[in-house]
């Protein structure tokens, strides 16, 4: 009973204790996580020049794969359960590490139709897909990627 305990008192602690990796834009304000903060540790993967940690003839390669990324996490929203009938706009601050590991996304939700269930359904399942799709795009320093992504209304047949 003693060592079951202990057990669990671990994992609780343990998992509490996990670096959160995905988090809302007002949980990063409460928590004094600054945007600013994080940009000046990341250079930008890409800009309208042609300049960044992806050189111009890698930067149409990355933005496919990034918007590739951001399909397969709207499917995924949707058969959790999620839903939007109109397009949305969502606020994504993304860092990455050089080995291609997400370090943070920071997701703003405000500006959405989303209630409060919904946001916090938006942000933990966002949270377990990056952590089933670990792994993003490598590179020779960390970077990020902030941009607003478009999720347009879900046309999905339910099988």
């Amino acid at each position: 009973m003693k060592k079951t305990l202990s057990l669990i008192l671990f994992l609780f602690i343990s998992y509490s204790t996990e670096a959160q990796v995905v988090i809302s834009y007002e949980y990063a304000v409460a928590n004094n996580i600054s945007k600013d903060s994080l940009d000046s540790m990341y250079e930008t993967a890409t800009n309208y020049l042609g300049e960044g940690v992806f050189d111009k003839s890698e930067q149409q390669a990355f933005m496919k794969r990034y918007f590739d990324l951001h399909s397969k996490l709207a499917q995924y929203l949707f058969k959790k359960g999620l839903r939007w009938d109109r397009l949305i706009k969502v606020p994504f601050y993304t860092y990455v590490d050089s080995t291609g590991s997400f370090d943070h996304i920071i997701i703003n939700l405000k500006f959405t139709d989303f209630n409060e269930v919904e946001k916090a359904n938006f942000i933990s399942w966002t949270a377990d897909f990056i952590k089933e799709n670990s792994t993003f795009i490598k590179a020779s320093k960390s970077y990020r990627q902030c941009s607003t992504v478009p999720y347009a209304k879900i046309k999905y047949s339910e099988k």
